[in-house]
């Protein structure tokens, strides 16, 4: 399944709403640090392994295309 997210670095709280997605990561866009955040999240909202969701497009912007195998 492929998703289309939007990314909120640095924010007071970790969340995900949507559809549409969005994110919420408190740690900041710094070496990858909030993408990581960000798969974490995934994982736990979809209760799959973090090895089963990957960044596809969008590593260094806010909006992301992330493929999850179920």
């Amino acid at each position: 399944m492929k998703l289309q997210i939007k990314v909120h670095p640095s924010s007071k709280q970790e969340k995900i709403m949507g559809p549409p997605y969005e994110v919420w990561v408190m740690a900041k866009p710094d070496k990858g640090k909030a993408n990581q955040k960000v798969l974490d999240l995934l994982s736990k909202h979809f209760v799959v392994p973090k090895s089963r969701i990957r960044i596809l497009t969008g590593h260094t912007s806010s909006k992301k295309l992330i493929e999850i195998d179920f």
